[in-house]
């Protein structure tokens, strides 16, 4: 079929012309389903047993239209643990950075992961496209600064920088007085603080005040506080979702208190954890910082 053929018969396809009927929202979004998933099909077929996709670029850029396949798939719904991913994650790793379309595409890949362990890939390819900026042009070119930059590969180079993985540089809301930041070790495993306190009056009281973060771009985090006491064993006092705010503001902290006057007498140790939790999904960004885990009377 040749390029007007297609393009008639897309247009068709959403127009109605086929047929002289007006298609519904619904049946568009059913055209589009059809569509990706042929779309999908068509990708993973151009896969390689060594986890390469196949293009008439790939001799010239392997990683480059692996990860775009990579990137493609993602977007259309196909999750990360998919052996066409892993395939082609495992062929990128075989190749060296080396241009920049290549290198901007491997970290917009990387990213659609929303996997930590990848981090340290998609850092150091921003690294190596770092150092390959053109001042005097305030670009990027194909692999050389001394060939000059592009708007092409500026371009690329950019849309990779943007990502939320190299965007996200935790900041806690205004108005803190000394802060400690503690982030979950996985999406499974929290980390935690722990502070020995002796409990001497039926007043006293642990105080917390905690903030959740914000990014570079302005998005918003959360995480899950927990507060317990060991004596002898673990005891949970309390639970709570932590939410930075719509905006960067003060009153974003969040204070509570909680009663330790069974404990009176007794040495305890408090436990605070910060756990992956909360309607935001992209818990290696949820960093918990706390600004007062005190007892008082």
């Amino acid at each position: 079929m040749d390029s007007l053929s297609r393009m008639v018969l897309v247009f068709s396809l959403f127009a109605g012309a086929g047929d002289g009927q007006e298609r519904t929202e619904a049946d568009l979004d059913e055209d589009l389903e059809t569509m990706i998933e042929a779309g999908v099909e068509f990708v993973r077929s151009c896969q390689r047993d060594d986890g390469m996709f196949r293009s008439h670029l790939a001799d010239k850029y392997p990683d480059g239209v692996t990860a775009l396949c990579l990137l493609a798939l993602r977007a259309s719904g196909v999750p990360a643990d998919d052996p066409a991913i892993e395939k082609g994650l495992a062929f990128i790793n075989t190749v060296p950075l080396s241009r920049t379309y290549s290198t901007a595409l491997r970290i917009l890949a990387l990213d659609t992961l929303e996997d930590p362990a990848h981090h340290g890939e998609i850092r150091a390819a921003a690294d190596w496209l770092l150092e390959r900026f053109v001042p005097s042009q305030g670009g990027w070119g194909y692999f050389d600064p001394e060939g000059g930059a592009d708007p092409s590969n500026t371009h690329f180079a950019v849309w990779a920088r943007d990502t939320d993985t190299l965007n996200c540089v935790p900041f806690p809301n205004p108005g803190a007085k000394g802060v400690i930041c503690i982030h979950p070790k996985s999406r499974e495993i929290p980390v935690q603080l722990l502070r020995k306190v002796k409990v001497f009056s039926k007043r006293s009281k642990v105080a917390l005040r905690l903030s959740s973060c914000f990014d570079r771009k302005g998005n918003a985090f959360d995480f899950e506080a927990r507060l317990g006491v060991y004596d002898r064993e673990l005891k949970w006092l309390r639970s709570e979702i932590v939410l930075a705010g719509d905006e960067p503001s003060p009153e974003g902290w969040i204070e509570f208190e909680e009663p330790l006057s069974d404990y009176v007498g007794k040495e305890i140790l408090l436990v605070l954890q910060c756990a992956a939790g909360g309607p935001q999904s992209k818990w290696w960004c949820e960093h918990a910082f706390v600004d007062e885990f005190s007892v008082k009377r």
